[in-house]
């Protein structure tokens, strides 16, 4: 009688283990939060963000990489005060006061994502103010009503193949993550009505990598750089992904443990709505498109001038990594070298021909100069 009670409990216990075994991460997670719902609410709410974050790093680690690298590199860029932005609540007071100084130590702070993968605890054992600033950088949908996911080159080219179909002379891009906006972000339903009245066509924007923190969550802005703008204000798009490449600056990653890579550059691949009098194309992009009423003369072949920011919706950014890797880019940058070395000995010989003491050198060593 004891053995089969004794077989009895063993069962018990091997179905109670089984049956764990069969929930998931998830499932345990969600059964964390009911437990923790009837005891502390101020601890439901940690175990909310807990949970978020967990499946966010879980879902999209590549795109959280990204998402802090570019959160990193805003807030240590000398230009933080505009291309940091939005800036995370956390660190703000009632009067709008940023503490910069507090958001570069837990940026700094925060594990690897990696490390996230490998530490079930990592997550829990963050500080509070450390799990609210990885919360508000990584949870898009939450935050920004947008979502941004890592694809395959293969999905890209296949989805992008009637405006990115002809073989770049540049590298291909290392990540490609796509965007997708809710029907609740701002922009999204003027966006969609001038599509569906005006067509659409797409472009692609090149921009240093500190701005695309700010480029991803407030979208392209029409009045950034305008003082510098050749053919008037607007966001500047090309149909040739090359031309949108010349103007990418790679910077520093400032995100300490990022998988990304130590200098990072990105560009944009985006849909416009063109709506006329806001959109302007070149000639042979509007006959392309056969949008005649857009079409301006001045622009160059391939851009694009979108006078509003509601009219263009990112869909796609391409991240270039470790730029001293690219051939191109190698052979460029020699180029600019050799460049730099001959314009310091047409320099150096200018002097030398202008300066009395050289005049006197060589008179007095080879004869009269004659000059």
């Amino acid at each position: 009688m004891n053995t089969s009670l004794a077989g009895q409990t063993t069962s018990r216990s091997e179905e109670r283990k089984r049956k764990y075994r069969e929930i998931d991460l998830k499932g345990r997670e969600q059964l964390r939060v009911e437990r923790l719902a009837k005891k502390d609410p101020e601890s439901l709410k940690r175990a909310i963000v807990e949970q978020r974050v967990r499946e966010r790093l879980e879902g999209s680690p590549v795109a959280c990489d990204l998402l802090i690298s570019l959160f990193a590199t805003a807030l240590f860029s000398y230009r933080r005060g505009t291309v940091c932005e939005p800036f995370p609540h956390e660190f703000s007071d009632r009067q709008g006061e940023k503490d910069y100084a507090s958001a570069e130590v837990y940026t700094q702070a925060l594990p690897s994502i990696e490390h996230f993968q490998k530490h079930q605890g990592a997550i829990t054992n963050l500080p509070a103010s450390a799990l609210k600033l990885l919360s508000w950088i990584i949870d898009l949908p939450y935050y920004e009503e947008l979502d941004l996911e890592q694809i395959s080159l293969d999905q890209y080219r296949e989805e992008t193949m009637n405006i990115d179909s002809k073989q770049s002379k540049y590298s291909d891009p290392a990540y490609v993550f796509k965007v997708t906006y809710t029907e609740q972000h701002p922009t999204f339903p003027i966006f969609e009505k001038a599509k569906a009245e005006f067509g659409s066509t797409m472009g692609f924007h090149g921009s240093p990598f500190e701005n695309f923190h700010s480029i991803l969550r407030n979208g392209l802005d029409a009045t950034f750089g305008k003082e510098t703008s050749l053919f008037g204000d607007g966001i500047y798009l090309s149909s040739d992904r090359d031309v949108a490449f010349s103007f990418l600056k790679n910077a520093k990653n400032f995100a300490k443990n990022s998988a990304l890579g130590d200098r990072l550059g990105c560009l944009v691949c985006a849909e416009v709505a063109c709506k006329p009098q806001v959109v302007r194309l070149s000639p042979q992009e509007a006959n392309i498109r056969n949008l005649s009423d857009n079409a301006d003369p001045e622009l160059p072949r391939g851009y694009i001038v979108v006078g509003e920011n509601e009219y263009v919706c990112i869909k796609y950014i391409l991240l270039y990594k470790n730029f001293g890797t690219f051939t191109e880019q190698g052979k460029k940058t020699s180029i600019c070298k050799y460049l730099a070395v001959i314009y310091v000995f047409v320099l150096l010989a200018l002097w030398m021909a202008r300066s009395p003491e050289v005049r006197h050198y060589y008179a007095r060593n080879f004869g009269e100069a004659s000059y």
